[in-house]
């Protein structure tokens, strides 16, 4: 089995950059209780999908979640079951929003324009 270099590189920097924006937003609307920072958790999965297309946008919106949930649970966090089915459609919008960038891209953005003849 072969694994493809290039497309793991950019599923691990999706995952990567979704982590830290993730964390970072979930850090910063803890701290600061704004329900404004709230609606930045569906603008960075459309940032992901554009920035890195449809299926590393998704790994990159989705996968943190399953850091941050645990880290709820494991801090004491109280109604696990309710925090559970909050953190399932959050996954799901997300890994929409990312999709439907991600595919928007790739469909309309990616087109290359061959180079003037000489």
């Amino acid at each position: 089995m072969r694994i493809d270099r290039d497309r793991l590189r950019v599923y691990a920097l999706a995952i990567a950059a979704g982590l830290v924006a993730e964390i970072g937003l979930a850090l910063a609307a803890y701290s600061t209780q704004s329900i404004v920072i709230g609606l930045l958790f569906f603008v960075e999965p459309v940032v992901l999908g554009l920035v890195f297309g449809a299926g590393p946008g998704i790994a990159g919106a989705v996968v943190p979640w399953f850091v941050l949930y645990p880290a709820h649970v494991l801090t004491g966090g109280d109604q696990p079951v309710t925090i559970a089915l909050a953190v399932l459609f959050m996954m799901i919008v997300e890994a929409f929003l990312a999709g439907m960038a991600g595919a928007m891209k790739e469909r309309y953005w990616t087109r290359s324009v061959p180079p003037p003849r000489a």
